[in-house]
């Protein structure tokens, strides 16, 4: 394969571009965002929000990124393993899974450690462009089209992957080119979370990721426990998230968080931030577009680098699948 277009730079466009570049003679990363060396951007606002790696994308990200772990730890995160990882049903915590294993650190942080890895690989180079349609040649996505006219040559490649994520435009640029768009579902839900951080002490000891949620002893009703996580993160920090549904979301009053958070495990009390920031989802509605599915909780950088594993398969065997 000659050329290889990735359109997202965030974590599921850079775990694209890392197995691209065992596949590819040249892999380009577009990306509109200027993000800096911390990670942040300001396209993505969810990137503050509470992020824990679960243990399936833990280890795609050790196959594709060796030593990372060790990296991560070194600079600060947070790795959690049997009773470290705490889940609290209705109050009541669940005995520990002792090969459990759990990453705790905020998504900018990770991504800017893949990004420099990537950034270092001989064969892939970043574009920062927005990407306003494709290229089809031959009834065929032959590359895309840029808001940058320097980067003509994007409209030639030989496999053009769409990691952007809920901006994604994938489903109406094949109309302007006479296909049939793809059809969409809806469905509306009533959801709400915020998000906080908290600087952090010894006040749950060894505890790196815990969840808490309503269970069958009160109805899965808000009744015993809040809908809630915490994960212990670099900077001596915790990074916080509370849910819930309809009238029932959290709203951004600092202290109407800190009283719903009492029957949950507590961290300190001292915020590090406000726990409603300005663009996070805190009394909004939620939207699922049944088009991309994902998971619930925790889904999203685990689906991430799951696609990144089917998506290699048909062009190169791994792992010993037939």
């Amino acid at each position: 394969m000659r050329r290889a277009v990735v359109m997202g730079g965030s974590y599921a466009g850079l775990f694209a571009a890392r197995v691209l570049c065992d596949l590819a003679e040249e892999v380009v990363v577009v990306e509109p965002d200027a993000i800096g060396e911390d990670g942040l951007g300001r396209r993505t606002p969810q990137r503050r929000q509470l992020y824990a790696l679960l243990s399936m994308g833990h280890r795609r990200l050790e196959r594709w990124f060796p030593g990372i772990t060790d990296e991560l730890v070194r600079d600060g995160a947070r790795l959690g393993e049997g009773e470290d990882v705490r889940f609290y049903v209705d109050g009541r915590l669940k005995a520990p899974v002792p090969e459990a294993r759990m990453l705790g650190a905020t998504r900018p942080f990770l991504e800017a450690r893949l990004r420099r890895g990537v950034e270092l690989l001989g064969n892939v180079r970043f574009v920062r462009a927005e990407v306003t349609d494709l290229a089809l040649r031959g009834g065929r996505v032959a590359g895309v089209v840029t808001d940058d006219p320097a980067d003509d040559g994007l409209r030639d490649a030989d496999l053009v992957v769409d990691a952007t994520g809920r901006s994604s435009r994938l489903g109406e640029w094949p109309g302007r080119h006479g296909w049939d768009e793809a059809p969409v579902d809806r469905m509306r839900i009533a959801l709400g979370y915020a998000p906080a951080s908290f600087h952090r002490g010894d006040e749950l000891g060894g505890t790196v990721v815990a969840h808490s949620s309503p269970g069958p002893g009160s109805d899965h009703q808000p009744k015993v426990t809040e809908p809630g996580a915490l994960a212990a993160v670099e900077g001596d920090r915790w990074s916080v998230v509370l849910a819930g549904y309809a009238e029932h979301r959290p709203g951004p009053d600092p202290e109407d968080f800190l009283r719903r958070w009492r029957p949950l495990p507590r961290p300190s009390p001292t915020p590090a931030s406000s726990p409603a920031p300005r663009g996070c989802c805190s009394g909004g509605t939620g939207k699922l577009r049944l088009l991309f599915t994902r998971g619930a909780w925790g889904g999203g950088l685990e689906f991430g680098c799951g696609r990144e594993r089917r998506g290699a398969l048909p062009l190169e065997l791994q792992d010993g699948l037939p």
